[in-house]
């Protein structure tokens, strides 16, 4: 089952739906002030950037989860797309992926949305957004293959 959260524009139809993973990825590339995910049937979720409160909780965030990264190995990545098992390109604020899986990842695969889902993930949501958006994000990345989370 599909979930658009209020706060975010769903583009549909066949020239989205049929984008190959290249021409989503140029997509994502050229139009870089909006945070454009992949839902499992195609279609693209859009929102913008998010503003300077939740850039700064990201911002700290990060560094605590650089500084475990340092003490317990893996790749602390920020606004990284994934694309997932269930055919979904998501972008969590921060991740965490262990060497080993980040080492499966060809050269070209790391240059794009790789394909895996990180095994912990923090999603940050601005004060407006919705609790419900928020676990609903979580229960995807779970079903995905994630291991933890937190919003």
């Amino acid at each position: 089952m599909n979930y658009y959260p209020d706060e975010a524009l769903v583009l549909r139809g066949a020239a989205v739906t049929q984008l190959s993973d290249d021409n989503y990825f140029e997509l994502c590339q050229a139009n870089k002030l909006l945070h454009i995910e992949r839902e499992p049937g195609g279609e693209l979720l859009v929102r913008p950037l998010p503003g300077c409160a939740v850039s700064q909780l990201s911002a700290e965030v990060l560094g605590q989860l650089g500084a475990w990264r340092r003490a317990h190995g893996g790749h602390a990545l920020s606004w990284c797309g994934f694309r997932l098992p269930d055919g979904s390109v998501r972008s969590p604020a921060l991740a965490w992926v262990n060497y080993a899986a980040h080492a499966r990842l060809t050269p070209a695969q790391r240059a794009k949305f790789p394909p895996l889902c990180p095994e912990f993930v923090i999603e940050i949501k601005a004060n407006i957004d919705l609790l419900a958006t928020c676990q609903h994000l979580l229960a995807r990345w779970l079903t995905n293959g994630g291991q933890l989370g937190f919003c």
